[in-house]
């Protein structure tokens, strides 16, 4: 054979394997190494009266990445109505208590166990994590805070 020949045919051979999805083994030519990666920012245990809550302060950093922010609230008693809150830190302790914040993102159901909250961060800062207790009796629990970018 040629190589004229030989040629013509590893065209047509690369042409078909191509066709029947061969092409499918090709390296990526994506240029995006970034791989998303969660870190916990902020775990406490507390402890609420019926009627009480507990305000955290996590500072977040958002980077050049996009990036989501996610609370995570667990405790013992399934007949409590444990709820979350996140504010900025204009929020002061009175004004959560009454009612007087404006809320980042919240989690008040009141047949959930745990409480999950999660909302995109658009800019870096710290912000107020408020963990409230709206009873019937003393609870205890977990607060996880992270950041995914």
């Amino acid at each position: 054979m040629n190589s004229r020949a030989v040629l013509a045919l590893a065209v047509a051979a690369a042409t078909f394997l191509q066709g029947c999805g061969a092409g499918s083994m090709l390296p990526s030519t994506s240029t995006s190494s970034h791989v998303p990666a969660r870190s916990v920012v902020l775990q406490a245990g507390w402890e609420l009266a019926a009627g009480q809550f507990n305000g955290y302060e996590a500072t977040f950093t958002g980077g050049t990445v996009s990036a989501t922010v996610d609370v995570t609230v667990q405790w013992t008693y399934a007949a409590n109505d444990v709820d979350v809150f996140v504010t900025t830190t204009t929020c002061t302790s009175d004004a959560f208590a009454a009612g007087g914040c404006s809320y980042v993102a919240k989690a008040d159901g009141t047949a959930t166990k745990p409480e999950h909250l999660s909302f995109a961060l658009t800019a870096s800062g710290t912000y107020r994590v408020y963990v409230a207790n709206f009873g019937p009796g003393q609870e205890s629990g977990t607060l996880e805070i992270g950041i995914t970018q």
